[in-house]
């Protein structure tokens, strides 16, 4: 991971991010929610959610901002409308030489850490994206398909009761993926292929339950175990309450997420 927090180069990408790239956030699809303004991933979770009997799997997209090359990038600029002059230059600024510092890469990808990143991945992919909702609309039609795209987490619900057809869709994903130049981590507690949903399990960390989402069992051990320590470690009290007020008003925003959702509904 890179980091240009406040240096010219920083602060060069941080209004291109505001001033360029996020005017365009209206034209995304609904289910784009990383790198989004006003979306989240707490809000991608929520997306899954639509009732009982619903069948979930997800699709992780591996090292995802390193397979966006400086020439996927300047592709995607060019097609914007920008000049060769200012596509190349930009293209440049946002990416990085693969590998470490001290023996990188001739190649140059998105890097992970810059403003830009969130922005110019999904748009290099929109295509894949549009494609795959597509592709997955027509599989699983009827069945109130739902589909969260949040930066290389992809999940998908539907109240489907065929599993089969799920495992279909499961591998037509990466399918998808894969036949737009993405590459899919098949590691079983990074892709996980079709479960029925019982309210364990977890999308970017937080549980999928038939009507709402919680805290994933990792923050709700973390919170439990902080709140102990309060009462015993009285050196460290001070820093522990921090961390609990700040994993307290976390769960409060997942909560209240719930509720606003149900509103809108």
């Amino acid at each position: 991971m890179r980091s240009a927090y406040k240096t010219p180069l920083g602060y060069l990408l941080k209004a291109f991010d505001a001033r360029v790239l996020s005017k365009c956030d209206y034209m995304l699809p609904s289910f784009i929610f990383g790198g989004v303004s006003g979306q989240n991933h707490v809000r991608a979770a929520k997306n899954l959610i639509a009732g009982k009997d619903r069948a979930y799997f997800k699709v992780d997209l591996e090292k995802f901002f390193e397979q966006i090359s400086i020439d996927n990038v300047y592709v995607f600029l060019i097609k914007s409308g920008c000049s060769k002059e200012i596509a190349r230059f930009m293209s440049e600024m946002c990416c990085i030489p693969m590998g470490s510092k001290d023996n990188p890469s001739s190649n140059k990808v998105l890097a992970r850490g810059f403003s830009t990143s969130p922005r110019l991945a999904v748009w290099c992919n929109i295509f894949a994206f549009l494609t795959l909702d597509q592709k997955l609309g027509r599989i699983l039609k009827h069945t109130n398909y739902k589909l969260s795209v949040y930066v290389d987490d992809i999940g998908v619900t539907s109240k489907s009761k065929d599993l089969a057809l799920m495992n279909k869709a499961f591998e037509i994903t990466k399918a998808v993926l894969r036949k737009n130049g993405l590459k899919t981590n098949d590691d079983i507690n990074k892709s996980k292929p079709p479960v029925k949903l019982s309210g364990k399990e977890e999308y970017l960390g937080l549980r999928l339950g038939n009507r709402k989402i919680t805290i994933g069992l990792k923050t709700q051990k973390k919170l439990a175990g902080i709140k102990a320590a309060t009462r015993k470690d009285l050196k460290k009290r001070k820093i522990l309450k921090e961390t609990l007020r700040g994993l307290r008003i976390y769960n409060n925003y997942v909560k209240k997420t719930n509720s606003e959702e149900f509103k809108k509904t």
